[in-house]
């Protein structure tokens, strides 16, 4: 997708732009309401511009960097696109999985992640993915090989050793214009 000029580097985030749509299985906005949509105003209505943000496995979460990556999108995405600067941000991670909150401190980076959020009705049940974010793709498939070296690692395991799922959500946030102060 970076070749092909699709993916895009902002910060520590990467983003794909695309349009605004409500069909099921044509991307994170499966949430989408017409009617919010037309209260929210331009830029949130089916086939506005979009940025669909993802975080790389390893980024930095931390308020600044996430600053940094919400301005950069700004700016870039204002310059280069002109005539369709997308106005809003989705992100479909187990990320956002509120969740999370139970087993992290609250100054912690992801929750400061979530927190920026709008995080929409509905997500889908995956262990699978966050057990491959946080352990990688060729982890061990017993749980108890698995390291616990983290807050993290030992939150998603104690999580699952207790016969509960994580999910995976899809929130929203505005893209300030460029120039305005970051989220």
């Amino acid at each position: 997708m970076r070749f092909s000029g699709l993916l895009y580097q902002a910060g520590p985030l990467t983003v794909i732009p695309y349009r605004l749509c409500v069909h099921p299985e044509a991307g994170p906005l499966f949430w989408y309401d017409e009617q919010a949509a037309d209260a929210l105003g331009p830029g949130f209505r089916r086939g506005d511009a979009a940025l669909s943000q993802h975080v790389p496995r390893g980024a930095s979460l931390s308020a600044e960097a996430c600053d940094l990556a919400f301005e950069l999108m700004s700016q870039a995405f204002t310059r280069y696109f002109a005539d369709q600067v997308p106005r809003v941000v989705t992100c479909t991670s187990w990320l956002l999985d509120e969740q999370l909150a139970e087993y992290l401190p609250a100054s912690s980076n992801i929750i400061g992640f979530q927190r920026r959020f709008e995080v929409v009705p509905g997500g889908r049940d995956d262990a699978e993915e966050i057990l491959t974010h946080v352990f990688g793709p060729d982890r061990p498939g017993d749980l108890s090989q698995l390291p616990e070296d983290t807050t993290l690692q030992r939150a998603v395991l104690q999580h699952l050793r207790a016969g509960r799922n994580w999910r995976v959500r899809t929130g929203w946030i505005a893209l300030p214009p460029s120039g305005e102060p970051s989220v």
